[in-house]
């Protein structure tokens, strides 16, 4: 993932809402926001937030990286 996309997982795994929560800490409007989203889920092969929170929990478990999310 982009370092963008990183950050806006991470925020979204603390339970933060897309607007304004997360764009205005990433200086993002709503649409670049929604677009980054979709494109993590994509790229992850994810259906939703809460399996994107799930990754990023199991990630941060192991330490940094978790070849089962694609997470680079």
């Amino acid at each position: 993932m982009t370092p963008t996309e990183e950050q806006i997982a991470r925020l979204i795994s603390t339970g933060l809402s897309n607007n304004p929560d997360i764009a205005s800490r990433t200086f993002t409007s709503r649409r670049t926001l929604q677009f980054h989203v979709s494109s993590i889920l994509t790229r992850l092969d994810l259906l939703s937030r809460v399996e994107l929170a799930a990754a990023v929990a199991r990630r941060e478990a192991n330490g940094g990286l978790d070849d089962a999310t694609g997470c680079s």
